[in-house]
């Protein structure tokens, strides 16, 4: 049986291991015995390294496998495949199957294309699935796979190798995936009602400054969801009075703008007190806001 296996380019990884089909019968058996359709099948893959107490890469690697017949009961496996890893005393080892490492094993036939190979969480291109022929009659095969890995190197399968990969079919545990009888289709509109909200942030107190006289603050707009034609006007009283009690101080108001449209937005602000006092004392006095919502439409 003729095998081609290309050379292992990645750099990054310390593992190889590579995997041929060797010796492993494959022909197709009657519809009769397993009629057309797609079946899921109990199956297991084995990579053991007999070394350092025993480590198995397999299940890392191995995810899950179905079975397809056709309408001349021709029977092919398809094994899908993940990046994973095992803990070797207490390193974890990384691994995935290498595309590089499975081209073909017999006939031209390939193992591995574009539609078999996808991206892992790392951006690393790895062997998502493999396809091949396999007989109802056999249920132990000898595969070719070529595994990277971030801990321990070997080789198994293909010429000169010492070490297995095997995959064990159970076909006892077949079952087939069946079709359904009638398919219709129907929708269901989502909706998802925003109503407008917002919030102004307007100072408590503002304090003015006895050496110049002037007091500035600030109006944000906080949490704000409108839609895009909405926004809020803030106006305020541009002129008012302060007081100690006794004696009665006036003063300026003005904001540089009137509108807020999202969060973020701010309107600045300054009082000018308009005359120098004449006592000493605590002068207090009020400024109203006036916060006016607008839709747009």
């Amino acid at each position: 049986m003729k095998k081609v296996l290309l050379k292992m380019t990645s750099a990054l990884m310390a593992l190889a291991l590579v995997f041929g089909l060797v010796n492993t019968p494959v022909h197709a058996i009657d519809s009769d015995s397993l009629e057309e359709g797609r079946y899921t099948i109990g199956a297991s893959l084995s990579c053991y390294v007999n070394a350092m107490g025993g480590i198995e890469f397999g299940t890392a690697i191995y995810d899950s496998a179905r079975i397809d017949v056709d309408s001349n009961g021709e029977i092919q496996i398809t094994i899908n495949l993940k990046s994973g890893s095992i803990s070797i005393y207490g390193v974890k080892a990384s691994m995935y199957v290498d595309p590089q490492g499975i081209v073909q094993y017999h006939d031209g036939v390939t193992w591995v294309d574009s539609e078999h190979t996808t991206y892992d969480e790392d951006g690393t291109i790895i062997v998502s699935s493999m396809t091949l022929p396999v007989s109802k009659d056999i249920s132990v095969y000898n595969l070719g796979l070529k595994i990277e890995s971030t801990m321990m190197g070997s080789q198994f399968g293909g010429e000169g190798a010492s070490r297995e990969a095997i995959l064990t079919l159970d076909w006892s545990d077949l079952t087939k995936i069946m079709d359904a009888d009638e398919v219709t289709t129907q929708s269901s509109q989502v909706s998802y009602n925003i109503s407008g909200s917002y919030e102004v942030s307007i100072p408590s107190t503002i304090q003015v400054d006895t050496l110049t006289n002037t007091a500035d603050y600030t109006v944000e707009a906080n949490n704000f969801v409108l839609g895009s034609q909405a926004y809020v006007k803030v106006t305020t009283e541009q002129s008012g009075s302060l007081s100690n009690g006794t004696t009665s101080l006036s003063f300026t108001n003005g904001l540089d703008g009137t509108t807020l449209r999202k969060t973020g937005d701010v309107l600045n602000g300054q009082i000018v007190i308009a005359e120098t006092p004449s006592q000493t004392g605590n002068y207090i006095g009020t400024v109203d806001f006036n916060i006016e919502y607008y839709s747009g439409q």
